[in-house]
């Protein structure tokens, strides 16, 4: 048998290309991995801190579906499950569905009566204000 699949061989090289490309270089640039030829953010570059499951959900979310840090903001504070954003997004088969980013704004309008949230923060600098506050309150503890 020897030699495998050309088109797996190539397919190999171009993930491996894919990969040695996106390696972050700067401590701020998203850590990511290349799985079927998309790229996969898991981690955000805040010191070498972690996402948690909750938030990491959001963004692999965010980047399946193609949505805005709006539309990620609105259906976040909808309550919606971003592990079942797919059930509830068009895949171009169903006529009868409105494509998910109009779906979460017309949702968010019916709920709060207004388009967009006054503010607008992603999921990375929402982290970001979290991890902050938390050093912040370690402080002021370890101050007393």
């Amino acid at each position: 048998m020897g030699e495998g699949h050309p088109r797996r061989e190539y397919q190999d090289r171009v993930n491996n290309l894919t990969r040695t490309r996106l390696a972050p270089t700067d401590s701020l640039a998203p850590r990511s991995r290349v799985h079927g030829g998309r790229r996969i953010s898991y981690e955000w570059g805040m010191a070498g801190k972690k996402l948690s499951a909750k938030l990491q959900d959001w963004v692999t979310a965010r980047e399946r579906h193609r949505l805005s840090h709006a539309h990620v903001q609105m259906a976040r504070e909808l309550g919606l499950n971003p592990k079942k954003l797919g059930k509830l997004d068009n895949h171009g088969q169903e006529p009868w569905k409105a494509p998910l980013p109009q779906f979460i704004e017309r949702l968010y309008f019916k709920n709060f009566g207004r388009e967009r949230p006054e503010t607008i923060t992603s999921i990375e600098e929402r982290a970001a204000m979290q991890h902050a506050k938390k050093a912040a309150r370690k402080e002021a503890k370890r101050t007393l």
